[in-house]
């Protein structure tokens, strides 16, 4: 299921954000399971669904990227998180298994935060050029009135340092610069903040086995990730 959940990550809007798939599972949520999501995403829900599908274009949380909005058979799609492989979505509505649904994400959403992450990545990969210093955390916040994302390293930087990274960052977006996507195939689990597989010198934040993603901006970075991102430094 994730593999397929990649595949979708570059439909930013179009033929893709839309789409009719069919309840495969379904299990409704305990009372502590419910009590520990409202505590954490706010609200108040009597109860919470959990839906299982033929397949899903919804990005789930993580990799400091929070899940896809949207809606499944015109209920408000609350959560969608990846366990042991397997794309579970939260709904407040009680839905057959077996039962053919119309599926719908928020494409501006999903762009926001695509072209956020891409943005990371570049300032990410400038800052590992330049400095000694590693990408300890990156998070997106998209609650509130104030959408913001935060993105830690072990070292500080003074106002002139990232004056100039800004300057830099806004230099790789004009040029317009090509986002790609690389799988490697997987091996054994590797613990190195910075790792090479054949031709191929990226970063990771923590340790990886199996299949990997990269998302490469050539001249700027190549970093594990699963997370959405554009197609060129321009759209950002």
């Amino acid at each position: 299921m994730i593999k397929e959940a990649l595949y979708y990550q570059r439909g930013n809007s179009g033929e893709e954000a839309e789409k009719e798939l069919l309840i495969l599972e379904k299990r409704e949520l305990s009372e502590k399971e419910i009590e520990e999501f409202v505590k954490k995403w706010g609200g108040s829900y009597s109860s919470l669904f959990c839906y299982r599908l033929s397949e899903s274009f919804f990005y789930p949380e993580g990799g400091g990227q929070p899940c896809d909005r949207g809606s499944i058979a015109g209920a408000e799609l609350l959560f969608v998180e990846e366990n042991e492989g397997e794309l579970w979505h939260y709904l407040e509505v009680d839905l057959p298994k077996g039962e053919k649904v119309l599926c719908q994400f928020d494409a501006d959403f999903r762009r926001w935060q695509s072209e956020n992450h891409s943005a990371e990545h570049i300032f990410s990969g400038l800052v590992t050029k330049r400095f000694p210093y590693k990408n300890s955390g990156f998070h997106m916040e998209c609650f509130g009135e104030n959408p913001h994302m935060t993105v830690d390293f072990d070292g500080e930087f003074s106002e002139k340092e990232l004056e100039e990274l800004e300057q830099g960052v806004n230099a790789v977006i004009r040029k317009n610069l090509p986002i790609r996507e690389i799988y490697l195939k997987g091996e054994e689990e590797n613990t190195s903040s910075e790792r090479k597989d054949g031709n191929i010198s990226f970063r990771q934040k923590k340790a990886l086995e199996g299949d990997i993603r990269i998302i490469e901006i050539p001249e700027v970075d190549s970093c594990a990730c699963c997370g959405t991102h554009v197609s060129f430094t321009g759209e950002i």
